[in-house]
């Protein structure tokens, strides 16, 4: 079995295993970079900036430097 083969099984099997879980599936999604082709085809208001996390306020506050993410 190739490499791609492999991860390509335990993404389904995590698909499967995890789909009533709360938040593994969308953790797994975003940490493989496959959130917005997945999602996207799924949910039609889905835009590529809703992987992100808002900055917290406090954070934002305390650094000028820092920018709040987009769509928050």
């Amino acid at each position: 079995m190739s490499n791609a083969n492999l991860l390509t099984a335990i993404r389904h099997e995590r698909q499967i295993e995890f789909f009533a879980e709360w938040g593994n599936r969308w953790l797994d999604l975003k940490r493989t970079g496959q959130a917005n082709a997945i999602l996207g085809a799924e949910k039609s208001r889905w835009t590529g900036t809703d992987t992100l996390y808002p900055l917290p306020a406090g954070e934002l506050t305390s650094n000028p430097n820092l920018v709040q993410n987009p769509g928050y």
